[in-house]
This record gives structure tokens, sequence and C-alpha cells, in this order.
């Protein structure tokens, strides 16, 4: 009995700086490793044809995306049972796995993906939206952001060693195993009390304008993220003329650069401006845009990972804690919106990729997306500041 008393003890006082970053961890590394592994998995254990496969994926993420938006929304209204809404979505994801270990047919996947791993995606919202409320300066958002990086480290790694013939269905249960530790941990969280900011007041002001147009700003942020991930590995297999190997380094690299960057600006972006903090990682992004487009041996893009890290750190870390700050009350819808920046950014990003290849003939030359939605994210988000200001928050009376 002494001995649960002082766990429980335990647990209660590294609620915040133990419990919530190993979740966060643990959900990022189930992302990296399945999303490194569901497409082979798709193909080779579940048997899927193209069609199917598209369809299978499809669904899962479109699922998720509403998911995303309405569970967090919901989540906004009852702040308490956010942590009740976690554990439900990671049993969800239980559930999922475990039926796609069986090595399920077509009807069985398209069931899982809509109804159980859909709903999963919106657990590092969920996770991100409960540490606003504990931390509204941001840092705790940044320092997390910055875990859930460095899972993508080694989270492919362990993917390419775990997928050998027949493992499938192993690699697919340890995602059930390491879901149920996440219920765990979540399940012994003991939250301080939130750290309310003032009320504040929208009446007779026009934040809709404002919001949406970071909405779209981060859209073009993430498509220039999503540009450089699709075009990179080719750019370096055909025109550079690495191995798949040394591509591996390059990506590992920058996750550990990003961990790195994200850790720093937690510690002292409580001194700086935040949106000078994001200006600056567009900066980075046009930079590492136009080595892309030039760069023709491979140190170059190894080292350039530093202006890429940059960047991301920058939008992604900073950029959803400035995000979630928009209307204070409503962190899980607005972290559930900034999450689905990226599907969003994809949709933007992948036709303008095709097109430029298609009128060039060079995977090099398409990194000008990356460049042109990274130029027009910058301009959206100065618009967005100047409307912000224009039309401040004031305190309800």
């Amino acid at each position: 009995m002494k001995m649960f008393n002082r766990f429980s003890r335990f647990i209660s006082a590294n609620s915040k700086t133990l419990i919530l970053p190993s979740i966060t961890f643990i959900s990022g590394l189930q992302t990296a490793v399945l999303s490194f592994c569901m497409p082979i998995i798709a193909r080779s254990t579940m048997e899927l044809n193209t069609t199917q496969f598209s369809t299978f994926f499809f669904l899962m993420h479109s699922s998720g995306f509403l998911v995303t938006l309405v569970l967090p929304y919901l989540t906004d209204l009852w702040p308490s049972r956010r942590r009740l809404a976690i554990i439900i979505t990671l049993l969800f994801q239980c559930i999922g796995f475990g039926l796609l270990s069986f090595g399920a047919g077509f009807l069985t996947s398209v069931v899982a993906a809509v109804f159980f791993l859909g709903p999963g995606l919106c657990v590092p919202g969920l996770v991100f939206a409960l540490a606003r409320d504990l931390d509204t300066s941001g840092s705790t958002i940044v320092r997390l952001r910055g875990l859930f990086a460095a899972a993508w480290v080694i989270g492919p790694i362990i993917g390419s060693f775990s997928l050998g013939p027949g493992n499938a269905g192993t690699l697919l249960l340890a995602a059930v195993a390491l879901n149920l530790l996440g219920v765990a941990l979540v399940a012994s969280f003991r939250a301080p009390p939130p750290i309310s900011g003032p009320t504040l007041s929208t009446s007779g002001n026009n934040l809709v304008i404002p919001i949406v147009v970071l909405t779209i700003a981060f859209c073009m942020l993430q498509g220039a993220n999503i540009a450089m991930v699709i075009i990179t590995p080719v750019i370096l297999t055909e025109n550079v003329g690495v191995t798949v190997t040394l591509v591996g380094y390059v990506f590992s690299l920058c996750a550990l650069l990003e961990f790195l960057m994200m850790y720093m600006l937690s510690k002292y972006m409580k001194d700086i401006d935040q949106w000078k903090i994001v200006y600056f990682g567009c900066f980075c992004g046009i930079i590492y845009s136009f080595i892309v487009i030039f760069g023709d041996v491979y140190w170059i893009f190894l080292v350039s990972q530093i202006f890429n890290a940059t960047f991301i750190a920058c939008f992604l870390g900073v950029g959803m804690s400035l995000f979630q700050g928009m209307l204070p009350g409503h962190a899980g819808l607005l972290t559930g919106v900034f999450v689905n920046t990226s599907r969003i950014g994809a949709i933007i990003a992948t036709p303008l990729i095709a097109l430029a290849v298609n009128m060039t003939g060079e995977f090099q030359t398409a990194a000008i997306v990356s460049l042109a939605l990274t130029a027009t994210g910058f301009l959206l988000l100065h618009f967005s500041r100047i409307r912000m200001a224009e039309e401040p928050l004031r305190p309800s009376s």
C-alpha cells in the first residue's frame, strides 16, 4: 500500500513534466513507424489492389479530417473531458490495429479505417490542446512538438527493421500494445488546474477574416513542407545519384535538428514576438528552397537541413502556439484546424508539383512550388497580423 501511495504521489507530481511528454512521444513514434509501414502492409498483408489501396487511405484520412475538427471542439465545451477523449481515441486505435493484425480483407479494413483508425488521428491534436490548457505561454506546446519530431528520428528506422516477411501482424499488435501503454499513461495523468488567461470578448471585432487568412497561410506553409518531403528523395536519388540510405540520413538529420530547435525555442520564445519567429522560419524556408533548386552535391543537402529544420520548427512549433492563441478558450478547435492544414496543404502542393514536373521535366525545378507557397504563406501571415492589430481582442467586463 505504501508503494502504491508513493507511486500515486510521483504521478501527481510529474504529470506535466513526465507523463504528458511520454504520451506525446508515444503518439509521435507510432505515427512515424506506421506512416512508413502502413502502405507496405496494405499491399502485402491486406492484399489490397490499387483502387482498394487508395480507397483505404482516402477514407481513413477523410474520417480523421472530420473527427479532428469535431472532437477537439467538443472538448472545448467540456475541457475536463479532454483526457477521456484521448483515452477513447487511443482505444479506438487499439481496435483498428487489432482488426488489421489478423490479415483483414477490404471490407474489414474499411471499417477499421473509418470508425477506428481515422478518429485515432486526432490524438496528437487533443494532447496539444490539453497542453495549451496547462500553459498559455505556448512554450510547453513547442517542447512537446519537438518531442513529436524526435520520434521521427527513430520511427522509420524501427519500421524498416521490424517489417520483415510475415511480421506485419506482429507490428500491428505492437501498435495495439503501444496504444494501451498510452491509455495507462493518460489514465494516470493528474492535470494541475488549467492556467486561465484573461477572458476576452470579440464583440464588435471582426476576427473571422484574420483567422481564415491565417489558416490559409499555414495551409501554404504546410504545402511547402510537404512538397519538399515529396521531391527531395527523388532529387537525391535521380539527380544527385545517392542511395536510399543516404536519403534517410538527410531526413533523420532534419528531424534531429527540429527537435533541438524546438527545445531552444521553448526556452526563449517568451522573450521574443512569436510572429517574428514564424517570419524568420519563412525566411529560412525560402533560402532552403533556393538551395534545393540549385543544389547538385549531397553535402549541400545535408548541411542545408539547418534551414529546413528551422523553417519547420518555427512554423510548426511556434506557429501552433500562435494559432491556438487567436481565440482563447478554443484551443481544441484551433488545434484541430491547425492539424488539418497539413492535409489541405498536401492537396494544394501535389497537383502543383505534377504541373511543374510536366512543364520542365525535372523534379528539382518543382522546388519552385515550395518557394512560391512559402512566400505566399509569409504574405498572408503578415496580412493576418495587420488585421489582428486593427481588431484587437478586448477583456470582457
